[in-house]
């Protein structure tokens, strides 16, 4: 069996939605409107991302100084540490990874619409050019 990546919700959601349009209404979702909604999602995973990245760092220094205060840690590294491994920082480090994951599906959701999109242009262009040649040489021509 062959691993494969379950989609973030979001993702899936708005997977679903084009499919059930296409079904029920046989409304085709162009490809544009795809990147769209994938820019949107995008731009919103980015920014919570950062945010939480940011925030990672904030909180892993606030406990590394509440740690510090403490008469009982003697040195800075023993702070770092007990800093990291706090419960509060590694459920932030799940928060982070799942925004990660999030955010890198949404770029691969994107290159693969674009490709695709480059393709069906590039298909056009060779299908006129074809045209174009089978015209002025006069094939088909009686």
């Amino acid at each position: 069996m062959a691993n494969t990546i379950k989609l973030h919700q979001n993702i899936q959601t708005l997977i679903d939605k084009w499919e059930q349009d296409l079904k029920n209404n046989g409304e085709h979702t162009s490809l544009y409107e795809k990147l769209y909604n994938f820019n949107l999602l995008y731009a919103e995973a980015c920014s919570q991302f950062h945010y939480l990245e940011a925030h990672r760092k904030e909180l892993k220094d606030r406990l590394y100084l509440d740690f510090k205060k403490n008469k009982e840690v003697k040195t800075d590294k023993m702070a770092e540490a007990m800093a990291r491994t706090s419960e509060d920082h590694k459920n932030l480090i799940e928060k982070i990874r799942d925004a990660e994951n999030y955010f890198y599906q949404l770029r691969a959701e994107i290159a693969y619409l674009q490709g695709k999109m480059e393709a069906e242009k590039s298909r056009e262009i060779s299908q006129n050019i074809e045209k174009r040649l089978s015209v002025q040489s006069g094939e088909g021509k009686y």
